[in-house]
């Protein structure tokens, strides 16, 4: 098996824990029996972020070129960055922990036209309905800027290759990645929903959340690890 797919799978996997619409979405048809329309939700959101992913990746890769002659240049803008990264996903995890105990719905985006293009889906069936919701991740202003940082930190871990090929298949796995966790979310749920209570929900986001913070920190044990100080020191004083 590919790196790249399998990479991809993993990641899609991690970040399709936190809570969202398209989850909410999955929990609710877990809740009401519904197995048939969640899996189609669930696979319609994650050909979406199939699409999406790549889109990350290319961006990636394009800025990916230019970062790797700057950080040769400039050791200090590697330590600075890869610093950076980790305090985001440290962050990104406290936020996800901190918030899920507060309850999520669906909701739709404030653009009336997006509104309407989504309502259009739904009325066509589960699948459209999952790719309209997904759809309504680009009302997030965050959302593509924090795929591509997750895409550059890949690339820049060395984990997967900037090269089209690379690209393709990391966003197929991420886009296997987040249907496995949907679909799994779906089978658990409508399976115990008669145990299924509200602090099962909570445990399964502060999971993901603190995935997201150990994460980050290993991210940072790195970096403590495997800087090289003594070249950073002289090239920052001779600055």
């Amino acid at each position: 098996m590919n790196l790249s797919l399998l990479i991809g799978a993993l990641v899609g996997f991690v970040l399709a824990v936190a809570p969202g619409p398209v989850g909410v979405t999955v929990l609710k048809a877990g809740l009401r029996g519904d197995r048939r329309g969640g899996t189609l939700i669930s696979l319609g959101a994650s050909v979406l972020d199939c699409f999406y992913s790549l889109i990350a990746m290319l961006t990636a890769s394009v800025f990916f070129s230019s970062l790797q002659t700057l950080f040769v240049n400039h050791p200090v803008v590697i330590f600075i960055f890869q610093v950076a990264c980790g305090a985001a996903m440290i962050m990104y995890g406290v936020y996800q922990f901190r918030s899920s105990s507060k309850p999520t719905n669906v909701s739709v985006p404030s653009s009336s036209s997006l509104r309407t293009i989504i309502s259009n889906l739904q009325k066509n069936g589960p699948f459209l309905f999952g790719v309209g919701i997904a759809l309504a991740n680009i009302a997030n202003p965050t959302f593509l800027p924090s795929l591509t940082s997750t895409a550059m930190l890949v690339q820049h871990s060395s984990l997967v290759d900037s090269t089209l090929t690379d690209s393709i298949l990391y966003s197929i796995g991420f886009g296997i990645g987040n249907f496995g966790w949907l679909y799994a979310l779906l089978r658990v749920v409508s399976h115990y929903k008669e145990r299924f209570s509200p602090s099962m929900t909570v445990t399964i986001h502060r999971l993901a959340g603190a995935t997201m913070i150990g994460a980050g920190a290993l991210l940072g044990y790195r970096v403590l690890l495997f800087t090289k100080w003594t070249e950073l020191l002289r090239f920052v004083f001779a600055v």
